[in-house]
């Protein structure tokens, strides 16, 4: 028996991660998932036990509680989503970490988490890593443990039909929570939106319905379904973020063919350097945001890839396996 900890992945990246992870979930043993109702699962796990936790019963729960799960259903192993794991060694314990803040956060909370990784899960616990510039940041605070690099895998959007020359466009900024400071969502609200008289709406996947206003239309938080309605829908994808693990709707958008501004940080351009990445993702620096937006609003066909994102190795996931 495997038990998944999901209790703190209810929306966003972390939702998705551990969906796609079941969805692709091929060991032998029967899969037990412990999280939120949200989640969107396959019939042929095991069981699904609705538990949510957020702040400190995560951590709670994560390194302590859990253990009564293991011993109730004598698991073979606990492959944790909430960044840090249980404790005590009475299974083997893989430990999907995604949590960038940890590594650089002040807060007490994180340096919790900092405590608990150091003292009770470095060398005895597996970490597992989206990319290689999350575990670079590591072990670089932490040392060197045992860890993997495993590629989450992307949903693939609809793809794009046959270009169809629309007078207007729109675009869609997918952040369900626009106040955090690494989303970086006051880049955007800087902008003069005036000058592309071409583009005509900017949705924006609020986890709570904003009063929109004549630039962002505020769409709240949306489901699977729902975003790759949008995907189908929305003509371009905007993403301001300074830190990010992988920003799965990057690649995800990417996969219809329609053009992805992004801002330069350092997590896409170490992505950039581990795989190549399809023409239409386009990196850019803070100040040539209108000229090459200008660029793509004019001659959009030329900024659309209708065949490249296939060869890509985005789309399959890799997750660990088992001693």
């Amino acid at each position: 028996m495997i038990l998944v900890n999901a209790t703190s992945c209810k929306l966003g990246g972390a939702k998705q991660i551990v969906e796609r992870f079941v969805a692709d979930y091929d060991f032998p043993e029967d899969l037990i998932v412990i999280g939120p109702s949200s989640l969107v699962l396959p019939c042929n796990i095991h069981s699904h036990i609705f538990i949510e936790t957020k702040g400190i019963m995560t951590m709670l729960f994560s390194v302590i509680l859990i253990g009564w799960y293991v011993l109730k259903y004598k698991t073979q192993a606990v492959f944790s989503f909430s960044n840090i794991n249980l404790i005590i060694p009475l299974c083997q314990r893989v430990t999907y970490f995604h949590q960038l803040k940890i590594l650089t956060s002040s807060s007490l909370r994180f340096k919790m988490f900092r405590f608990i990784i150091r003292y009770f899960l470095i060398g005895n616990n597996r970490f597992v890593f989206q990319t290689k510039y999350v575990q670079n940041l590591f072990t670089e605070l932490f040392g060197n443990c045992e860890s993997q690099v495993c590629w989450p895998g992307v949903h693939l959007a609809p793809k794009l039909l046959p270009i169809v020359k629309k007078n207007t466009l729109t675009a869609l900024i997918p952040y369900a929570y626009i106040n955090l400071p690494q989303k970086n969502f006051q880049f955007f609200s800087r902008i003069n939106w005036s000058q592309f008289i071409r583009l005509d709406s900017i949705w924006v996947t609020v986890q709570q319905k904003n009063e929109s206003n004549s630039v962002f239309e505020y769409i709240g938080n949306q489901s699977r379904l729902e975003m790759n309605n949008l995907y189908f829908k929305a003509d371009i994808l905007f993403i301001s973020s300074l830190e990010e693990t992988v920003c799965l709707p990057i690649f995800e958008f990417a996969s219809t063919g329609k053009p992805v501004l992004v801002l330069s940080a350092p997590y896409i351009e170490a992505i950039a350097n581990e795989i190549k990445l399809p023409r239409n993702i386009i990196i850019f620096k803070p100040n040539e945001f209108d000229e090459i937006l200008t660029k793509v609003l004019t001659n959009y066909s030329l900024y659309c890839e209708l065949n490249e994102i296939d060869i890509l190795p985005i789309q399959k996931s890799q997750w660990p396996l088992l001693n």
